[in-house]
């Protein structure tokens, strides 16, 4: 072998590895995965470049040099791009969700692509044409390449054809190897991307961007176990039906019923007028994602307390005798587990089953809501996720008030206006929000006209917030700031009287809003949620958030101020704000003032957070 084809194997070789160091150093430099991710992963894409070189090796059987030169280009170009495209996918899912992108997730939303690019303001036309540019860029500049560094067909020339056939054979055998055992034993433990790419049910103890602590999720599981046990069926209960309202990424800090200089909820502000207002306030998230936001709306659990069978809201009001039924924009169905962590319902519908809609257009909630019979009595409980306001929510052309506006999810949308957040997400921003408060006025309607509110409590919350240029951030699972960590809890009471009209000044938490409906219905709780019903809760708490690297707390136990304290697991670097005065969150000089055995404190409550439930 000499030295030429050595080199040009070399150089081969070594620009797939730069390719898998660059991604490798965001993916863990940036995002802040595991290390243990990096070899694995080299693994990998040294068994991709076994396969296109499988290929290559394969090309030169053919009797004309061009066509050989062309077909290992274009499986250079294959692989290649393929691995690029691979590596925006999973940046794109960290980014924007906090996760590495499933193959369940890449199927739904390539079957579903031309309204998917609609929904981000692209031409899908345009899309394709780049697309096929770029590749034919990449075929071309590996043509370029091969011409000097074609290692393979240059030991055409200098090996014998017997030992070019035993280099493919032994090629084909490495890629068939090594494809066996990711299969058998993918590194989802070690958060290799590939493998949580490929089997995220493997992955089953994490939830977006946190992980469930496996042996403490087995002894919470026995606790759940036991207070399921425990749990009394109330005989004085109120039977009223309940609907609860979740919408992806909405702030209430952009909502006119919160005080909002636009009038972006009219319908929600009529019906406010109409209805028995019970609540109107500001709760925190648990954390910035949608899975375990809802299933912290859902089982009342703050992260670190995630389990496997957590007694859930529905499971509970399923035990009272009520039929629950789940119509769900978005596709919850293969994200990370958020089907099974619903559990057991009497009906379930989400965005991937629908055939005549985009799955993140709120429409087709709307029409499986008009295909619902009229209530038969049997107490009921609705829960609908709406997508108005998510960044790949479909807008439509009606709502579309605010201008000019265009999807922040594309950066040349992101241009800040006089030092502020760009004017064109912001108003993209607001168009969602007044389609949400237009498709909540519907889907109400639709159900009083079926007798569902003759006696109901209506809850309307969010998973989380988002960030619309703030701290030069844009949407959410990204960061602990209050724009991504305020979520809005609206209680309204068709039919009834409520118990209370609780103070708009009142704080809370997500994990809150299970129990005070179980309150507004005179249902205990049971006993592991964390939560408390906002119509008892003390004015003094303190409550608990995560994301990603950052776990915290809120602290309204002073007087006259809201500190909120969170650190940076991977530097144990710690911030405390007063956010009751600086909600902006700058740079508080007040914070360094802060007593230290305060500080103390709580640091103490929130590292024993940290193993429980926080990202690597």
């Amino acid at each position: 072998m000499t030295a030429a084809l050595i080199a040009s194997l070399a150089v081969d070789l070594c620009i797939w590895l730069v390719v898998c160091a660059a991604f490798l150093s965001v993916y863990v430099g940036v995002y802040q995965l595991p290390t243990t991710a990096a070899l694995p992963h080299v693994r990998v894409v040294l068994t991709l470049w076994t396969a296109v070189t499988a290929l290559r090796f394969a090309a030169q059987s053919f009797r004309s040099r061009q066509v050989s030169a062309w077909t290992s280009s274009l499986a250079v170009a294959i692989g290649l791009t393929t691995l690029l495209v691979y590596y925006a996918l999973v940046i794109v899912g960290l980014g924007s969700w906090g996760r590495v992108i499933s193959a369940e997730l890449i199927r739904t939303y390539a079957a579903q692509l031309p309204a998917l690019f609609g929904a981000l303001g692209l031409s899908a036309t345009a899309v394709v044409v780049a697309a096929c540019m770029i590749f034919l860029c990449a075929l071309v500049l590996a043509r370029l390449y091969l011409r000097r560094f074609d290692w393979v067909a240059l030991s055409r020339s200098q090996v014998s054809a017997g030992t070019l056939a035993v280099g493919f054979c032994a090629a084909v055998a490495i890629v068939g190897i090594e494809t066996y055992l990711f299969a058998a034993a993918p590194w989802t433990k070690e958060r290799e991307p590939l493998s949580l790419t490929m089997f995220p049910r493997e992955a089953s103890g994490v939830m977006q961007g946190h992980r469930i602590d496996q042996v403490q999720a087995e002894r919470l599981d026995r606790q759940e176990d036991a207070a399921r046990a425990a749990y009394v069926l109330p005989s004085t209960a109120e039977k009223r039906n309940v609907v609860l309202i979740v919408v992806d990424a909405l702030r209430p800090d952009h909502l006119s019923l919160f005080g909002y200089g636009r009038n972006t909820t009219p319908r929600l502000a009529a019906i406010a007028g109409s209805a028995a207002v019970a609540a109107r306030l500001t709760l925190r998230s648990v954390c910035a994602e949608s899975a375990c936001g809802l299933a912290a709306l859902a089982s009342s659990k703050y992260v670190h307390h995630f389990s496997y069978r957590p007694i859930t809201l529905t499971e509970v009001l399923k035990r009272n005798g009520y039929n629950v039924h789940l119509v769900l924009g978005g596709d919850h169905t293969h994200f990370y587990g958020l089907r099974e962590m619903y559990g057991k319902v009497d009906s379930y519908f989400d965005g991937s089953m629908a055939t005549h809609f985009y799955m993140n257009d709120d429409m087709l909630v709307l029409d499986r809501v008009a295909s619902l019979p009229a209530w038969d009595g049997v107490p009921t409980m609705f829960q609908f996720h709406l997508m108005s306001t998510h960044v790949l929510g479909n807008r439509h052309d009606e709502y579309r008030v605010f201008t000019p506006a265009a999807n922040y999810s594309v950066p040349s949308n992101r241009q800040k206006t006089n030092g502020r957040p760009s004017e064109i997400a912001v108003n993209y921003y607001d168009n969602g929000v007044l389609q949400a408060d237009a498709v909540i006025a519907r889907l109400l309607d639709d159900l009083a006209k079926k007798q569902y509110l003759s006696n109901a409590v209506v809850v309307i919350t969010a998973d989380h917030g988002e960030l619309l240029g703030e701290h030069d951030l844009y949407t959410h699972a990204k960061s602990a700031y209050d724009e991504v960590l305020r979520v809005p809890f609206i209680m309204l009471s068709f039919g009834y009287q409520p118990r209370q009209r609780l103070d708009d000044r009142l704080r809370g938490s997500q994990v809150d809003v299970a129990p005070t409906i179980l309150a507004e219905l005179e249902m205990p709780k049971p006993i592991t949620w964390d939560g408390m019903a906002l119509q008892s809760a003390p004015p003094d708490r303190i409550i608990q958030f995560q994301e990603g690297g950052y776990a915290g707390l809120y602290d309204e136990r002073t007087p006259g101020q809201f500190w909120k304290y969170y650190m940076d697991v991977q530097t144990g670097a710690e911030v405390a704000i007063d956010v009751a005065s600086n909600p902006a969150e700058r740079p508080d000089p007040s914070a360094a003032t802060v007593a230290p055995e305060l500080k103390r404190e709580w640091r103490e409550l929130v590292l024993p957070t940290v193993r429980g439930g926080v990202a690597d």
